[in-house]
């Protein structure tokens, strides 16, 4: 099967934002976002040699996949991370927004929940109880009780996915990613990566992502929190994406998509902790 060409997707801005540069990402993937707030730097891109097109129940298909890395300063922690990806037939105006289109996101992105890191701490809880009878000048005890229960805490990091549209059609799928805010050495978690089942005409069309999020500052008594903000219209960026002739059928690799994108974070955080 052939893969997705990263060549058929360009950059493109609307016209009234000529400055637009197109910065290709590193090992051959296309940025399709990237923000920088404070100590946090958040890269979202497209991986076309994961990426594949074809057929799908008698309709032209594509799964596309996507990789977001971030990298905190030292000191500061990603909080949380809300990524957003849509898909249009057509550059959108000023503020926009999912209208009816021929690009469908089929179910749930994947993953659609994943968590990992864990910590688990035990805890203890010990009650004493003394009853006292008191009666004119008397006063007498009924006795000592001693009750103790313990219960595991369990922290971790997670990945979820949602899918969001209007008019029937789904064309907004996003990732929230929340930090073990536990670990206080380093984050387990690598990079977060997705991916999609779109259905379409066969016809070139359109997307664009938004970053959102927080991050803390650590080393504080009370952890300080700071706010990703999200890019303003006049900055979107929009891609277009010329989907391939081919006519493969993809429903193995449907099937396996859940399997394969939750194997490749495993793997990422697994790294991560080398």
């Amino acid at each position: 099967m052939r893969l997705r060409n990263k060549d058929t997707i360009q950059g493109r801005h609307r016209t009234q934002y000529p400055n637009f540069d197109i910065i290709p990402a590193s090992g051959g993937y296309d940025l399709f976002g990237k923000q920088k707030i404070g100590e946090a730097d958040i890269t979202f891109c497209y991986q076309g040699r994961r990426s594949s097109w074809g057929l799908w129940n008698n309709q032209k298909a594509s799964i596309l996949h996507f990789e977001t890395n971030r990298k905190e300063s030292r000191g500061y922690r990603l909080r949380e991370l809300n990524v957003q990806v849509t898909f249009f037939d057509e550059v959108p105006g000023a503020n926009p927004s999912p209208a009816t289109t021929s690009v469908r996101i089929e179910g749930r992105p994947s993953p659609a929940f994943l968590w990992g890191g864990e910590t688990v701490r035990n805890k203890d809880k010990e009650t004493h109880i003394e009853p006292t009878v008191e009666a004119a000048d008397v006063s007498a005890s009924l006795g000592h009780y001693q009750s103790r229960s313990n219960y595991v805490e369990t922290r971790h990091w997670a990945i979820e996915s949602y899918c969001t549209g209007a008019k029937g059609s789904l064309t907004t799928a996003g990732w929230i990613f929340s930090a073990n805010e536990h670990q206080k050495d380093r984050d387990s978690a690598g990079c977060i990566h997705g991916g999609i089942v779109l259905t379409h005409k066969g016809q070139p069309f359109y997307a664009h992502c938004t970053i959102s999020g927080s991050l803390f500052k650590q080393g504080t008594r009370f952890k300080e929190f700071f706010k990703l903000s999200s890019p303003k219209p006049e900055d979107i960026e929009y891609f277009r994406i010329a989907p391939s002739s081919d006519t493969d059928d993809l429903a193995d690799l449907i099937e396996e998509l859940e399997t394969k994108v939750c194997l490749l974070v495993k793997q990422s955080s697994a790294s991560k902790l080398e």
